[in-house]
């Protein structure tokens, strides 16, 4: 009898792993096409502010409404009230107890504080709401999914997720080295949890191009978690498709719509360009480049506090 419960209980597993995702068609808008004027409730900076940006690439909101932004060039965080004063400047560039290098997005954490996404190696620099440096996770090292050279490009929580998106490399053979890029949920230790995505890319040192298509998979930036912790992510690039994952990793929806990709314009082009050639400016010579001609389908995903999802196209 004790075999026969396992393996009822084996097969019942089985099929709500392997259980088809619903799939939703959204057509039509669920409501009206509106213009929203947008009016600020306060504002700082400009040429007369007393305080100085370089540039702000991500700020997150604590408990008490208080706005954190990310400076990636001054490599810190200015702290703002509900009311827009200036409370505080936390964290700065160096190596030290909650310094950062190459600082890619913020996080509240669960117990409240702050993590400061560091690019490499891939971490969270952690400190108090008042900029006192903490323990901070590291994902990855030996024997784990990770190990080898981790860079990181985002990280989140919410809902009881810890959402990062990363790569790591492995040691290069024959002039070629093989890189994973993933989203994963990593749990307060910096173990891996769920993997949700991955993307496998070689990159040949004797040959070196930049395919846009492989060295950046729509994953890596286009991702949200929402207030129960699901996991929002587009399919493909260039599909108007949006997978939605449990927090164990079940997939248990996808949104599609009809869609027709944006062709990019010159000037976009131009931009693309510029930073790829600031992004490779260490190699010889000029870098082979297959890029894109319409944008990613997707582009940022949010999902407010009633649930509902806002896509960015």
């Amino acid at each position: 009898m004790k075999k026969l419960t396992i393996v009822i209980l084996t097969l019942l597993l089985a099929g709500v792993v392997m259980a088809e995702p619903v799939l939703v068609c959204s057509e039509e808008p669920r409501t009206s096409p509106r213009t929203i004027a947008l009016v600020p409730e306060w504002s700082v900076g400009g040429e007369d502010g007393d305080v100085i940006f370089g540039m702000m690439i991500d700020c997150v909101e604590d408990a008490d409404g208080n706005v954190y932004m990310l400076d990636s060039q001054l490599g810190h965080v200015e702290v703002f009230a509900p009311d827009g004063e200036h409370l505080r400047t936390i964290s700065g560039q160096g190596g030290g107890p909650g310094e950062v290098r190459q600082p890619q997005s913020l996080a509240v954490m669960p117990d409240g504080n702050l993590g400061i996404m560091e690019m490499f190696p891939a971490h969270f620099v952690v400190v108090g709401l008042d900029g006192t440096p903490l323990a901070s996770p590291v994902w990855g090292g030996e024997g784990s999914p990770q190990t080898g050279a981790s860079v990181g490009f985002r990280g989140l929580y919410r809902g009881g997720t810890m959402l990062v998106s990363a790569q790591h490399s492995k040691a290069p053979e024959d002039g070629r080295q093989t890189r994973i890029q993933y989203l994963a949920r990593i749990d307060d230790t910096g173990k891996e949890v769920v993997r949700y995505r991955q993307a496998q890319m070689t990159v040949d040192y004797t040959n070196p191009r930049f395919v846009e298509a492989d060295l950046l998979p729509c994953f890596l930036v286009a991702n949200t978690v929402g207030p129960d912790g699901r996991v929002y992510v587009p399919r493909t690039r260039s599909e108007y498709a949006i997978e939605v994952y449990e927090p164990a990793g079940r997939l248990i929806h996808v949104i599609e719509r009809a869609f027709t990709d944006r062709e990019r314009t010159d000037d976009e082009t131009r931009r693309l360009n510029a930073l790829i050639d600031a992004g490779v400016a260490g190699f010889p010579g000029e870098m082979p480049r297959d890029l894109d001609d319409v944008e990613p389908a997707v582009t940022e995903l949010q999902v407010d506090d009633k649930g509902v999802l806002w896509v960015q196209h």
